[in-house]
C-alpha cells in the first residue's frame, strides 16, 4: 500500500498542473467564443474560473469549513451576492450550488494528494446513509414524473434538497471551537451590518424586500429570512454570554444579542416571533447559567432601553404600533393567513389519488381568492415547504425528509450526551435551536424553494458531525 500511495503523490501534482494548463487554454478559448457570439455570463463565468481553480485549490487544504460560514454568512452580510444566479439555456446556477461544488471538489482532490498514511476522514452521521438514499429517490422519481408532466428541467431546486448535503465534507477535519468561534465572527458580523442597514431602512422609510406591506398593517424593515439568520445570532449570543467571564466581552455579547433582536422585531415575522419565544424559555427553564449571567448583565442595558422608547416615538413612530397590531391582529381578518389557507387547501386538493407519490414538481394551479380575483400562483409551494414535498413527491418523499429531520437531531442529542466540552454543547445547542427555527419558519413560508435556506439547513442539520462521538460512561446507579 506504502508503494501505491507514494506514486498517487508523485504522479498527482503532474497531472493537476497538466490540468490547470489545459483548463487554462480552455477557458482563453471559451471567452473569445462566448464574446463573439455575446454571450456575456458564460463570458463572465469564463473570466473568473481561473480564480476559482485557485480557491479551489486552497480549499483543497484545511481551509474548506469556510464554506460553511459562507453557507451560514451569504445571506445577512452586505451586497445580496447569495441570492444572485447565472443562467445557462435551461441550467440556472446560484452562489449556493457553487459553495456546495466547491465543498465536495476541493476534498476529493484531497483525498487523491493525501498520503496513505494520514488519510482524509469522511463525515459520519446517521443522516447521510439510508435517509438520504429515501430521499433522493422521492425527489427523483417526482422530478422525473414533472419533467414529463410538466417539462420541469431535472436540475432544478427540488434536486439541490438532496444535492446540498454535501456541505458535510467542508466539516471533515474541523474541531468544534474553530466551526464555533468563526460562526461567532460571521454571525455577529452580520448582525452589526443588519442593525445599521435596518436602521437606515427605518430613517428613509424604506425596505429590504419587496414583500413590504404587511397584512396586520405597516410596512416590512426586514426580510423573513434575514430574521431566521438573525434569530439564530441572538442564540449564540445568548449562549456565548454564559459561556464567557469577562465582564466586558459579556456586555459585548449582550449588546449584539439586543441588536438581533432588534432585526428580528422588525422584520415582523409571527412565525420567527413563535419559534423564537420556545427556544428562549427552553434555554432560560434549562440553562442555570444563562439566567444568572442574564439577571446579573441585563439591567446594563436598562438605560438603552429607556432611551429607545423616548426616542423611537419621535424617529420612528410606526414602530411600535406596528408591532403591536402584528402580535394582536386576529388571524380571521388577516388577508394572509385567508390566502395561505386557501392555498393550502388547494395544494391538497391536487394531490388528491397520489397521496403517496405525488403529483411530481412542477405543478401550477390558481384559485379564487376572499374577493372573487383569480391567482395563479407561480410556484408549487403554497407558503409551506411540507405541503411543497408532499405535492411534488408524495407521502413518500415528506416522509423521507420528515426522517432525516428527525435523525439531525437524535444525531445532536447523541453527540452532546458525549460531548466533552463548553464549545462542543454550545454548537451542538445552537445548531439545534436554529434549525429549529428555520423548519417552523418552513410551515409558513417558502423555505425549500430557496437555495440559501435550504443550504443553510443542511448545514445545522449537519454541524454535529464536528463533535466527535465518545462513549458515554455507564451511571453509577446502573
Amino acid at each position: 500500500m506504502g508503494g501505491v500511495d507514494a506514486i498517487r503523490i508523485r504522479v498527482a501534482p503532474a497531472l493537476i498542473s497538466a490540468a490547470l494548463a489545459a483548463g487554462l487554454l480552455f477557458v482563453s478559448f471559451g471567452i473569445g467564443r462566448a464574446v463573439a457570439r455575446e454571450q456575456l455570463a458564460m463570458a463572465g463565468l469564463a473570466a473568473i474560473l481561473p480564480g476559482l481553480i485557485l480557491l479551489f485549490a486552497l480549499l483543497a487544504g484545511s481551509h474548506r469549513v469556510v464554506l460553511v460560514y459562507a453557507a451560514l454568512g451569504l445571506a445577512i452580510w452586505p451586497g445580496g451576492i447569495a441570492s444572485k444566479a447565472i443562467g445557462f439555456g435551461g441550467l440556472v446556477v446560484t452562489v449556493p450550488d457553487v459553495l456546495v461544488l466547491l465543498a465536495f471538489g476541493s476534498w476529493l482532490a484531497a483525498l487523491l494528494v493525501q498520503p496513505g498514511d494520514n488519510p482524509i476522514p469522511t463525515p459520519r452521521t446517521l443522516l447521510l446513509g439510508v435517509p438520504l438514499v429515501l430521499l433522493g429517490v422521492g425527489i427523483g422519481q417526482a422530478l422525473i414524473r414533472g419533467h414529463d408532466a410538466y417539462g420541469v428541467s431535472l436540475i432544478g431546486q427540488p434536486l439541490r434538497i438532496v444535492l446540498y448535503a454535501g456541505i458535510a465534507v467542508a466539516m471533515v477535519g474541523v474541531t468544534a471551537e474553530r466551526l464555533y468561534r468563526g460562526l461567532v465572527w460571521v454571525l455577529y458580523l452580520g448582525t452589526v451590518w443588519q442593525t445599521l442597514l435596518a436602521l437606515y431602512l427605518i430613517a428613509t422609510g424604506g425596505s429590504q424586500t419587496d414583500a413590504l406591506t404587511l397584512s396586520s398593517g405597516g410596512t416590512r424593515i426586514l426580510a423573513l429570512s434575514t430574521a431566521m439568520y438573525l434569530a439564530g445570532a441572538l442564540v449564540l449570543a445568548l449562549l456565548n454570554l454564559e459561556l464567557e467571564k469577562r465582564p466586558g466581552l459579556r456586555i459585548l455579547h449582550l449588546g449584539v444579542a439586543a441588536c438581533a433582536l432588534f432585526c428580528v422585531i422588525v422584520a415582523y415575522g409571527r412565525v420567527t416571533y413563535a419559534s423564537l419565544a420556545l427556544v428562549l424559555l427552553l434555554l432560560f427553564v434549562t440553562r442555570r447559567g444563562l439566567r444568572k449571567a442574564a439577571a446579573t448583565y441585563i439591567p446594563v442595558l436598562v438605560p438603552a432601553l429607556v432611551i429607545a422608547v423616548v426616542l423611537v416615538p419621535v424617529f420612528a413612530p410606526n414602530l411600535f404600533p406596528t408591532l403591536v397590531s402584528r402580535i394582536t391582529s386576529p388571524l380571521a381578518n388577516d388577508t394572509s393567513y385567508q390566502w395561505r389557507e386557501q392555498a393550502f387547501s388547494q395544494t391538497l386538493q391536487g394531490v388528491q389519488g397520489q397521496e403517496v407519490e405525488g403529483v411530481g414538481f412542477g405543478q401550477t394551479t390558481s384559485f379564487a381568492t376572499m374577493n372573487g380575483t383569480a391567482v395563479t400562483r407561480l410556484s408549487q409551494d403554497p407558503h409551506n415547504s411540507y405541503l411543497y414535498l408532499l405535492s411534488g413527491g408524495g407521502v413518500f418523499t415528506l416522509s423521507a425528509y420528515l426522517l432525516v429531520i428527525l435523525l439531525a437531531f437524535v444525531e445532536a442529542w447523541r453527540r452532546f450526551r458525549s460531548a466533552a466540552t463548553e464549545h462542543e454543547r454550545a454548537l451542538l445547542i445552537w445548531a439545534a435551536a436554529t434549525l429549529f427555527i428555520f423548519l417552523v419558519n418552513a410551515l409558513a413560508e417558502p423555505v425549500l424553494t430557496d437555495p440559501r435556506l435550504v443550504l443553510t439547513i443542511w448545514a445545522l442539520m449537519l454541524a454535529s458531525v464536528v463533535v466527535p462521538l465518545r462513549k458515554v460512561a455507564p451511571s453509577k446507579d446502573a
